[in-house]
């Protein structure tokens, strides 16, 4: 092999012929394999999805995308369940509380109903010891003596 000192380039007069290469009978064989398969090639139509050029798969097969899109659709749907289950613990654990201060508050209320009955229990029975005090008063008044200097006037 011969290079060419101005382009680094070799020679193609000096380009000794490949050890392995196919005679002209060889080539026509090969040809008649590979033209069937590249027509085959040929005949297929070509999808570009998302920059990338993919060829068509048949209808048996689910093509990449459609699997990404049912799979992204499953991961929204998963996701709208997520945020409702949260949604719904946040909105029971707020429903808790209220509770609790409802059961807070019927429980201060009994406490203070008692307490007022108890009061109104205690009022009733001054009211009547007084009633009987009042009573026993007038009792003796009118059963005491009048006295000698109310008679004279």
């Amino acid at each position: 092999m011969s290079h060419d000192s101005a382009f680094g380039l070799q020679s193609p007069a000096v380009v000794r012929p490949c050890p392995c290469s196919f005679e002209l009978n060889d080539l026509s064989s090969v040809d008649l394999h590979i033209q069937p398969l590249l027509q085959q090639k040929a005949d297929k139509p070509f999808c570009e999805t998302k920059g990338h050029v993919q060829e068509s798969r048949p209808p048996s097969y689910p093509s990449i995308d459609s699997v990404l899109e049912t799979l992204q659709l499953e991961i929204g749907r998963h996701n709208e369940t997520r945020l409702i289950l949260q949604t719904s613990r946040k909105t029971n654990f707020q429903l808790e509380q209220l509770l609790f201060q409802e059961r807070s508050f019927n429980h201060s209320l009994r406490v203070r109903v008692q307490e007022a009955e108890m009061k109104m229990i205690a009022a009733e029975g001054k009211l009547q010891a007084n009633e009987h005090r009042n009573l026993h008063n007038v009792c003796i008044a009118v059963l005491r003596p009048i006295p000698k200097v109310l008679i004279s006037l």
